[in-house]
């Protein structure tokens, strides 16, 4: 072999080693790294997602209205209080016939006046008031639990979207990265070529594995701008770049045991059926209580005028005990108090299909966790792997014992194992956050975000023994602090 050839193998080996080095390094770092100083963390993306979503909101306010229910069932203990009035004008013809010779009668008009106040307290409603009030106690409790529910499938779908986000920047380096390689490797095939080292062959792979990068870094570029979309959706506005985050391991449960029993008991959406199951129950006896006898007590103020020729006045005031027992009412309340015992009947097998999907997606979650973490040491070993082989199949391939598929060929295996690896660490994060939500644990709260966290006591407390005025406390409360309770869309702005 001549010297010039011998120089130019030894450059363009040399050319190779610092190609394969360089490679290694950038991928590493793009796969691995932050995405920089700027980067929203995980907690942050969360804490937006609990102030700004939409469907979080209006969760509130389906809480706000079901505490309604409470205040309309005390009512059945209030009195109420009745004014009526009546006034107008009479005019009375009178003819008498007899036996006179002279016709007798005569014509008056008198303005009638009368008003009334009555007060009515309830005393007895055959226990309809208590079952009353016990119903809409356990209803607004479902729906205490409905929100939380709520509360944990927007903090779930907002770490979702950020792991998305999060993959989807990490693999379009990885892709981005490989084209800059592909690049250089298909130059050096070139002038490899030109002096007659490889094919023509050799040149149109590269030149394909090139297209191909090409399209998969497209591809990927689509793929993160669909995640971003999510992202804000979800979150409340659009990320520049976010980072790995840590798992949130001190807050999952130590076993799958424990994790199933949690979520048996404090999944909010069998909290949620157990109380609408006790609700259903006292709604049964609620209705039953329209059969039972009713006692009221009423008090009773009258004054009644008829200006006429005689000019008459009365005034009277009075205190009496009704007692109302009904005998029959067409058959329609014993239909609805069937109709009741059907809908707890409905409940309480809802409560126990509650349990058993809670379980269900309990054991997911926590396989599925086991299985990601598993598969992150599997990748890990064979990007390891991945990378040693394409170190020394570039090697080899200088000294004619590869050819260039052979080296296209590793390299697109390193960045298989890259882009699976990046995956898996995506699937780690969301199903630790998938077993949180399984076991109830998914809020604000539970997790420490830096938030004002909703108390959803406070309206409760507000309305539940309130007696006047329709206003509603957030706007009250508004009014005091001169905030704006207008509801937001997803990106802040006032909704038209």
């Amino acid at each position: 072999m001549t010297a010039p050839r011998l120089l130019r193998r030894h450059v363009s080996f040399r050319r190779w080693a610092l190609q394969g080095a360089v490679s290694a390094a950038v991928i590493a770092v793009a796969a691995l790294q932050p995405a920089g100083a700027s980067a929203e963390s995980l907690q942050e993306a969360l804490a937006n997602a609990y102030r700004t979503n939409p469907n979080l909101e209006a969760a509130r306010r389906s809480l706000g209205a079901t505490n309604e229910a409470v205040p309309q069932a005390r009512s059945g203990w209030r009195p109420s209080v009745t004014v009526q009035g009546q006034a107008g004008r009479r005019r009375t013809d009178t003819e008498i016939d007899g036996s006179s010779p002279i016709r007798q009668g005569g014509v008056e008009t008198t303005t009638p006046l009368s008003t009334s106040l009555e007060v009515r307290q309830p005393l007895y409603r055959g226990g309809s008031t208590v079952a009353g009030i016990d119903r809409a106690e356990f209803e607004v409790k479902a729906e205490r639990a409905n929100l939380a529910s709520t509360e944990q499938e927007i903090l779930f779908r907002a770490a979702q979207a950020y792991m998305d986000v999060w993959r989807d920047q990490a693999v379009l380096r990885l892709n981005e990265n490989n084209v800059e390689v592909l690049r250089r490797q298909l130059q050096a095939t070139r002038d490899r070529f030109e002096v007659g080292e490889v094919t023509r062959t050799d040149v149109a792979q590269a030149e394909s594995r090139l297209a191909g990068a090409l399209a998969d870094r497209t591809d990927a570029q689509g793929q993160l701008n669909a995640s971003r979309a999510t992202y804000k959706e979800v979150i409340g506005r659009m990320p520049e770049s976010v980072e790995q985050p840590p798992s949130p391991d001190e807050r999952l449960p130590a076993s799958l045991q424990s994790t199933v029993s949690q979520a048996r008991s404090e999944n909010p959406e069998v909290v949620a059926a157990e109380f609408t199951y006790r609700a259903r129950r006292e709604e049964t006896r609620e209705v039953a209580g329209q059969l039972l006898p009713r006692a009221d007590l009423v008090g009773e103020l009258s004054y009644g005028d008829e200006t006429s020729s005689a000019g008459t006045s009365t005034e009277s005031a009075e205190v009496r005990a009704e007692l109302t027992i009904p005998l029959y009412q067409q058959g329609q309340v014993y239909s609805q108090v069937r109709e009741i015992k059907q809908r707890a009947n409905q409940a309480r097998l809802n409560l126990r299909g509650a349990r058993n999907t809670a379980e269900e997606n309990a054991v997911s979650a926590w396989e599925d966790l086991q299985a990601a973490r598993a598969q992150i040491e599997s990748l890990e070993e064979q990007v390891r792997a991945a990378d040693i082989a394409l170190e020394g199949v570039r090697q080899e391939n200088q000294v004619g014992a590869r050819t260039v598929l052979d080296v296209l060929d590793a390299e697109q295996e390193l960045l298989n194992a890259q882009v699976n690896l990046v995956g898996a660490q995506r699937n780690e994060i969301v199903a630790a956050y998938n077993v949180l939500q399984a076991v109830g644990k998914l809020n604000a709260r539970a997790i420490g975000l830096d938030v004002e966290i909703f108390e959803p006591e406070r309206n409760y407390e507000a309305v539940a023994g309130k007696w006047f005025g329709w206003g509603l406390p957030e706007e009250q409360a508004a009014q005091q602090s001169g905030r704006d309770t207008t509801a937001t869309s997803a990106d802040g702005s006032a909704p038209p």
